[in-house]
């Protein structure tokens, strides 16, 4: 299995359009590249005390068999999403392809919450009551 990540840098003096990446441009990837993908996630940058400023606005990563079924999906593609990828503005996209060598679900994976203490109070208790904190994962 391989991880494609895009990152797209954030920069003081380039605006990045979330509304056209969002509306636009990740539909437009999904419909050409999606079929290659096992897994495909978009995070957006939070910047808010007391995490420091955010490095990227948007990371993506397509999850994939292997490098090969990705650029099968995605070279017919390739101009025509870079092009689009203009369009939303920012600095230039980075890059990054790599083979996934660890990839484990972890208890507590399952638990949807915006808030940090829904994950530091388990890890918290397995430590109180001398459990190993990652066995879970």
């Amino acid at each position: 299995m391989i991880r494609v990540t895009i990152s797209y840098p954030r920069v003081a003096d380039a605006a990045f359009d979330h509304g056209y990446y969002f509306n636009h441009h990740l539909p437009l990837m999904m419909e050409r590249v999606g079929s290659a993908a096992v897994r495909l996630t978009v995070d957006r940058a939070i910047s808010a005390p007391p995490w420091p400023e955010a490095l990227y606005e948007v990371v993506c990563t397509f999850v994939c068999a292997s490098r090969e079924a990705f650029e099968a999906a995605f070279f017919p593609h390739m101009e025509e999403l870079q092009d689009d990828m203009d369009r939303c503005g920012g600095a230039p996209p980075l890059i990054h392809i790599s083979d996934i060598v660890f990839d484990q679900p972890c208890a507590g994976a399952m638990v949807a919450s915006p808030r940090p203490s829904a994950v530091v109070r388990p890890l918290r208790r397995a430590r109180a009551s001398g459990r190993d904190a990652m066995a879970s994962c």
